[in-house]
């Protein structure tokens, strides 16, 4: 993007010149995180899957996700590959890839540990046009994923206050008793 000036006289031009403006950095379109595997719940060791269509060509896409994501253990398949999990910052991982503009891009990342704590977690995604990632070539930001809490039982045996009071609260309870289920 440039800005152009022109100095006219009598339907002349005397003088022009352009300068070049701030940059216009394309973004990340049609982007979808979702939570993938059989273990969803926080804590837990599963997997992210990734889909984008990227307006420029790229060799690296960067997840940035929130303190608590652990991607220190994370695998990708081929023709993807991890290029870094920093190992002081394991809520980021660097995944080596051949973006090519205007084409789907779609990646899943497995082994990575969820949060303690579940809930709506923001992500940063990027692309970066060599694998030195100095300078990124697209980026989205605040993309919200949510994922569920976890519960603990510590007993075989479970209480509800309203159990005692039958004749008030004649509801059963609709859940399944699942013990030993993961």
């Amino acid at each position: 993007s440039y800005w152009v000036a022109q100095v006219w006289r009598g339907g002349k031009a005397l003088a022009e010149g352009a300068v070049e403006s701030w940059s216009i950095d394309p973004q990340l379109r049609a982007v979808s995180l979702s939570v993938v595997g059989p273990r969803r719940a926080a804590g837990a060791i599963t997997g992210l899957r990734l889909e984008f269509m990227p307006r420029a060509e790229a060799k690296v896409v960067q997840i940035q996700g929130p303190a608590g994501f652990d991607f220190s253990s994370a695998q990708v398949e081929a023709p993807y590959s991890i290029i870094t999990s920093a190992p002081t910052d394991k809520s980021r991982v660097s995944i080596g890839a051949n973006i090519v503009a205007e084409q789907q891009v779609v990646l899943e990342v497995s082994q990575l540990m969820l949060p303690a704590t579940g809930g709506l977690s923001t992500f940063t995604i990027r692309t970066y046009s060599a694998t030195s990632m100095l300078v990124w070539r697209e980026e989205l930001r605040g993309h919200t994923v949510f994922f569920a809490g976890r519960a603990s039982v510590s007993g075989a045996r479970l209480v509800s206050k309203f159990a005692g009071l039958a004749a008030e609260y004649p509801v059963r309870s609709g859940l399944p008793i699942r013990l030993g289920a993961p």
